[in-house]
């Protein structure tokens, strides 16, 4: 494991210069993961820093951004409750949002809205394994509940895909299983802006969350 985390790292650094590496090596990290679950833990503060690096790197192509936000939703998966310690400081959670929550410049053409929200919907898939790995740990994951939602109105603001407005919808039933009291504390401040993404009508996934996240409310209440 020694070997191929340093061939990983290699592949990570400077992800801007040589993007067919690092896509490889994202690949390779997201496949170790998931092979080898916890025992990554030993080298994954290696890994975490250099994929928020490429992620907050403004020559990067724009490509290879969902593939590094995909690639930290692995690393959540496979270490499940020791992923906390990126989420106890804002060190990982605050770029993540801030990736999820860019909109694209006035009249974008169709090209542009696909890469925006295959973004959004990468950082929202890392999100919602961050919320299943951390149930636990309800503190640390409330701490960012109004930075989500705050995410989610600027995502669904501008021509979000159906995934983008599902999966939206299951972040915030998410939030709610964990920690009820406080998700309906926060929603309150974006009341108009749930109600809207509530009534939101395009398929039968997205109407029947919308079903049970009023179900839950409602009894909540």
């Amino acid at each position: 494991m020694l070997i191929l985390n340093q061939v990983i790292q290699i592949g990570l650094r400077d992800g801007h210069l040589f993007p067919n590496l690092c896509c490889v090596a994202l690949c390779v990290l997201g496949d170790v993961a998931a092979a080898c679950k916890e025992k990554i833990s030993p080298f994954t503060d290696d890994f975490i820093s250099l994929l928020l690096k490429n992620l907050s790197e403004p020559n990067i192509k724009f490509e290879l951004k969902p593939r590094v936000v995909e690639t930290i939703g692995d690393i959540a998966n496979a270490i499940r409750s020791e992923f906390v310690r990126y989420v106890r400081v804002p060190y990982l959670m605050k770029p993540l949002i801030l990736a999820g929550s860019s909109n694209p410049s006035e009249k974008p053409n169709q090209d542009m809205m696909n890469q925006i929200n295959e973004l959004r919907q990468a950082v929202l898939e890392c999100i919602i394994h961050i919320l299943d790995a951390l149930q636990s740990y309800n503190k640390e994951i409330v701490n960012y509940y109004s930075d989500i939602l705050n995410m989610l109105y600027f995502m669904n603001k501008l021509y979000p895909s159906e995934r983008v407005v599902h999966h939206s919808l299951c972040i915030i039933e998410d939030m709610i299983t964990i920690c009820p009291n406080s998700a309906l504390s926060r929603m309150k401040n974006a009341e108009d802006f749930i109600q809207q993404l509530l009534k939101v009508d395009r398929n039968d996934e997205i109407r029947q969350t919308s079903l049970r996240i009023k179900k839950k409310i409602k009894k909540l209440m």
